[in-house]
């Protein structure tokens, strides 16, 4: 019976033991911010990568009122060749004009996001692609490296860096 009764409180122990969680574990960071000091950054969502992917989309569709949607009121834009775009009216002002004269693409080659574990809920999506714009007279392809800041399901700020590529 003890033998019964050892085993059991045994068996109990280690149940218990197993069931119980460490709330004070803090996910694993890496990295820096000058802007921030003492950020190190956690992994993001997929969710943000999930919302910059479709913001590329419905550029590629050129479906402006989906962009709208996704579009922060106050959203800042550093674009490539030195565009600031600084709200919601200049964004539609711009991609009105700029769907009206080219086609472009996207093919994403990497991406991954990040997020500051003590900050707002927002996610910063570092992307990876090729991107190609052309109209009647010319085509230029690049490689573009974003920084895309998203927070519930919006894109609110992001600057594009691009390394040209030699013409084929």
């Amino acid at each position: 019976m003890n033998k019964i009764l050892s085993v059991f409180s045994i068996a109990f122990f280690l149940v218990s033991c197993g069931g119980q969680q460490d709330h004070t574990h803090s996910p694993k960071t890496a990295g820096f911010s000058v802007f921030e000091p003492g950020v190190s950054w956690a992994i993001g969502s997929d969710e943000s990568i999930e919302v910059w992917k479709k913001w590329c989309d419905y550029h590629v569709s050129e479906d402006l009122d989906s962009i709208m949607m996704l579009a922060s009121d106050t959203i800042s834009i550093s674009g490539a060749n030195g565009e600031l775009i600084e709200n919601k009216e200049q964004l539609k002002g711009f991609l009105t004009q700029w769907f009206s004269e080219s086609d472009i693409s996207f093919e994403h080659m990497w991406a991954t996001s990040v997020t500051n574990p003590e900050g707002d809920g927002g996610e910063w999506v570092l992307n990876g692609y090729s991107f190609e714009v052309s109209n009647d007279t010319m085509s230029n392809k690049a490689n573009h490296f974003a920084g895309v800041y998203v927070k519930d399901g919006m894109v609110h700020q992001f600057s594009i860096f691009e390394q040209k590529l030699p013409q084929e």
